[in-house]
């Protein structure tokens, strides 16, 4: 029952691993491959972002990305874009094993033989769960931490010996380090474990030893990064919830993240998750999965900054709702069961096609302009290589945030210029100059600036997607072309 699609899943992950480069949010770059990139010299504490300098953010995740970038130049590899990629594999990997540790806990639950084959299914290919398990991010590493010791604390090799407890104390730790919101995952879980499953006293005091040890690493990690002895998580609640900096970014009314969903997920897929996760939570009180999200879903409802990617450390668990509410259905709803049968049977056909074709959103990625720095890392090989840009350095992250700049894909031998610098460039090879603009498909293959000839070598969108184009959108469309100075016309 697993194999076949676990190996499916396989090809699927492995094509979001390879296709899906750059960050979902700003703060998967920013936050950690640039606070990475200071710790290795790349870049000054001027270049990071705000929430540096407020030491606010976990040392945990650019700690790893820095002891693999030791453990590549062992190897005789300094490539940004080859680290990267290996994120997203280690990501995709601790992903997949955790789907596989759910798959494999609640499978003796699921009684209906239907009902196992679309555990299995959702679990492993629901459409956007392999865009979103590949991505290095704080959400995605929490969730799959997570979730990881929420799997080993009911697995029965765990309840033989109380040492086992403390692994699964360090991994919630690991969870937490990673994004502190997951605090209220956490609590929920605790509440559960002590009023519905009435745990003893010697396993709750190992997870506790656990937990601490973690934060006992994520403080020394922070000092690590900062250079100075801080608490991170205390920061994070000080600057965004007490003096209220979270805010300044936009706030949402109450109900945002159920209008967001169900816009997002794409409807009938986000129908599903929100009816599934309300039919686990208002059907099945005492089970621990209502524990974990009630609490984590109602605070950040209350909390004004919403944002869609919050919610995705409960990513790995929403199948499962999904799955546990049509389970509950079939054996003490036997109205809506019939209900189901009669006017919704040609429902899941629909679903499946659809989720199918919404594989392919693997094939795009996530920030296009990764391809664009990986051609100019690809061609700076000379000494020194000059970048002039038409509107605005590729590498600022905003023109309101101008000095938070990525130099994480930047090489250190490039140098980006305004276009209008050009009228001073003198006795400069001309292999090394390179302009970037703003351009449409299809057009200026050359370019002439200031009575010097550039040629088109590179663009974010490639030229074979107007076979695909009957109504002309794509001449509408302004991407980055990058040129290579040739020579005088």
């Amino acid at each position: 029952m697993l194999k076949k699609p676990l190996v499916f899943a396989s090809v699927i992950y492995a094509v979001a691993v390879f296709m899906s480069v750059g960050a979902y949010h700003p703060d998967e770059h920013f936050q950690i491959l640039e606070f990475a990139a200071y710790k290795l010299g790349h870049t000054g504490v001027g270049n990071l972002a705000w929430e540096f300098s407020e030491r606010m953010r976990s040392g945990f995740q650019p700690f790893l990305v820095v002891v693999l970038h030791h453990l590549w130049l062992s190897f005789g590899i300094d490539n940004p874009f080859f680290e990267v990629l290996m994120l997203r594999l280690l990501s995709a990997c601790l992903s997949a094993l955790v789907i596989v540790k759910i798959i494999k806990l609640y499978l003796p639950i699921v009684g209906d033989i239907g009902l196992k084959k679309t555990l299995v299914s959702l679990m492993l290919l629901g459409w956007c769960l392999p865009f979103f398990n590949v991505r290095f991010s704080s959400e995605c590493l929490s969730a799959s931490l997570f979730w990881l010791g929420f799997v080993a604390y009911f697995n029965e090799k765990t309840k033989s010996n109380f040492l086992n407890y403390l692994c699964v104390g360090l991994l919630f730790g690991l969870s937490f380090l990673a994004r502190f919101q997951v605090g209220l995952m956490l609590f929920g879980f605790g509440l559960s474990i002590l009023c519905i499953q009435k745990q003893t006293f010697k396993p709750i005091l190992m997870l506790c030893l656990g937990f601490g040890f973690a934060l006992f690493l994520g403080f020394l990690m922070d000092k690590w990064l900062y250079g100075e002895w801080t608490f991170s998580a205390w920061n994070y609640v000080k600057q965004n919830l007490v003096e209220g900096k979270a805010a300044q970014f936009g706030t949402e009314p109450f109900y945002y993240y159920l209008a967001v969903v169900l816009e997002r997920a794409v409807p009938p897929f986000s129908v599903a998750m929100v009816l599934g996760v309300l039919g686990v939570v208002v059907w099945q009180p005492k089970n621990v999965l209502t524990w974990i999200i009630v609490p984590f879903l109602v605070v950040h409802s209350i909390i004004g900054h919403k944002e869609f990617r919050f919610l995705m450390p409960l990513i790995h668990v929403v199948p499962l709702c999904v799955v546990l509410s049509l389970q509950h259905i079939r054996t003490h709803k036997p109205k809506i069961d019939a209900w189901i049968n009669r006017y919704l049977a040609w429902f899941p056909k629909v679903f499946w096609v659809a989720n199918f074709v919404l594989l392919f959103n693997v094939f795009i990625p996530a920030d296009v302009s990764v391809w664009l720095y990986q051609e100019i890392y690809n061609r700076a090989k000379s000494p020194k290589n000059y970048l002039f840009f038409s509107n605005q350095n590729p590498y600022i992250i905003s023109p309101d945030f101008p000095m938070v700049v990525n130099t994480f894909y930047q090489p250190k031998n490039l140098v980006c210029l305004p276009k209008d610098s050009l009228l001073a460039m003198k006795n400069v090879d001309k292999n090394a100059v390179y302009l970037l603009d703003i351009d449409t498909l299809n057009t200026n293959k050359t370019l002439i600036v200031n009575n010097l000839e550039f040629n088109k070598i590179f663009q974010t969108i490639p030229d074979f997607v107007t076979h695909f184009d009957a109504t002309g959108w794509s001449k509408k469309l302004n991407i980055h072309c990058l040129y290579r100075l040739e020579n005088k016309p």
